[in-house]
């Protein structure tokens, strides 16, 4: 967090599951306000009735609208905490010793104005940071869903899966349900898999817009 940001208003923007400021904020019925994303993987958890994670008062919504209001102030303290990093000693070029405002999309590397002009670089596609970040931001929670849905709709096959292997298994007998057993543990394999996406792209967008652009080539690449 930022030390030229006012302590409370950081608590007001700041998401109780992942302490970082809120992405797609929503409000439960109790008034606390969470990431979506954490809401949800924090309600998967849940062995029991689903309970706000601050005051634990129950909860019967499972449709969430994003709170605009505290997207849009979250938004303006993220780009005001980057701001304060791109201007600090940390981020200076250590060649010409001015800071380092443009990301250089071929490497994936933050550059001063004189190294983004040089041999080296010139060739390269250059953009702001923030406008990095904010591509960035609005691809992985592209990914986010797109996994998220696929991870939803295979935990509804699992369920069917269930019944019917039920079934099945009163019917056909011991040589069928082995059968069904393996097909259902590589089900539960990929479900898992997905979830470790998912938990993966939602850690990655809740992190400050300089870790996650120093992370990305390693997270695509896999």
């Amino acid at each position: 967090m930022d030390s030229d940001i006012p302590e409370n208003f950081q608590k007001e923007l700041t998401c109780a599951i992942c302490l970082n400021y809120f992405t797609d904020p929503v409000t439960v019925g109790c008034g606390h306000s969470f990431c979506c994303s954490c809401l949800y993987v924090s309600w998967d958890k849940e062995e029991s009735r689903p309970c706000c994670p601050v005051c634990r008062e129950p909860s019967e919504q499972n449709n969430f609208k994003t709170n605009v209001i505290l997207k849009n102030l979250a938004s303006m303290a993220r780009k005001a905490s980057l701001q304060q990093f791109l201007s600090s000693e940390d981020n200076r070029c250590g060649l010409h010793q001015e800071t380092r405002q443009i990301f250089c999309e071929d490497d994936r590397s933050l550059l001063c104005l004189h190294c983004s002009s040089s041999q080296e670089h010139e060739a390269h596609r250059h953009c702001s940071v923030g406008e990095a970040a904010e591509e960035l931001r609005a691809y992985l929670y592209g990914r986010q869903d797109e996994t998220r849905a696929f991870y939803e709709a295979l935990q509804l096959v699992l369920q069917e899966e269930d019944k019917k292997n039920l079934e099945r298994l009163i019917e056909e007998g011991s040589k069928l349900s082995e059968q069904l057993k393996k097909y259902q543990a590589e089900m539960i394999e990929k479900s898992i898999n997905l979830r470790a996406m998912y938990d993966e792209l939602m850690g990655m967008c809740l992190k400050p817009d300089e870790e996650m652009l120093k992370e990305l080539e390693d997270k695509l690449r896999r």
